[in-house]
């Protein structure tokens, strides 16, 4: 989790949430979060997101007794990094 600012008063709380396309599924995968027990897939990067920022209301409660008050504390926000490769043949 990391915290970021614009000034004295306005604090988020952003929550990362790495993520892969599974080609196999055709869904997005996260693999990893800093928010324990966010595990979520879609069809989409930004229905990805939409799941995942749903999900965190009710983690923080869950993971209550693992987060410091700082992680506790909102406002809350949810920042995907999802990396997709492709290889394309070229014409020479």
């Amino acid at each position: 989790m990391s915290v970021t600012s614009t000034d004295e008063e306005a604090v988020v709380a952003i929550w990362t949430v790495y993520a892969d396309w599974d080609a196999a599924n055709a869904v997005w995968v996260s693999r990893a979060s800093d928010m324990p027990g966010l595990n979520v897939d879609a069809p989409t990067v930004d229905e990805l997101a939409r799941k995942a920022a749903e999900h965190v209301s009710s983690l923080l409660q869950i993971n209550a007794d693992l987060l410091t008050p700082d992680d506790r504390a909102g406002p809350h926000s949810v920042r995907v990094v999802a990396h997709h490769e492709r290889a394309l043949p070229v014409a020479a």
